[in-house]
């Protein structure tokens, strides 16, 4: 007998150049609204390509609160962003996240990226 395993989606949370935050996000996609354009991050003189799709406008103390932020990298902030967002979405209250984070068997992450840091690798 097969087992019929079904998956439910209940949050998502979005960091991304077209719009952070799932609503933004989507508007962003419906309307066509690009993420490429110049890098502004980094200095990108010496390179052909100067332009991609940066999250420019990502404000971390926004999703985390300023406590510990600078031992984070970039990529950790988005991610810990993205994650608080799907949280949010989903209804998971502050106090009920310790227990998901650490006591239950019943709740998955799925996290899509394009790229970490490269000066994090190794470390």
């Amino acid at each position: 007998m097969i087992e019929d395993n079904r998956i439910v989606v209940t949050g998502l949370g979005v960091v991304s150049p077209i719009g952070i935050g799932k609503a933004r996000f989507w508007d962003g996609l419906k309307t066509g609204k690009t993420g490429i354009k110049p890098v502004s991050l980094f200095d990108v003189s010496e390179f052909v390509s100067r332009n991609a799709g940066e999250i420019s406008d990502f404000d971390p103390k926004l999703f985390l609160g300023k406590k510990g932020l600078k031992y984070f990298n970039r990529t950790t902030k988005l991610l810990m962003s993205a994650t608080f967002l799907c949280l949010q979405d989903a209804g998971i209250k502050n106090e009920d996240r310790e227990y998901l984070c650490y006591g239950s068997d019943q709740v998955g992450l799925v996290v899509g990226t394009t790229c970490g840091v490269i000066s994090s690798i190794g470390t």
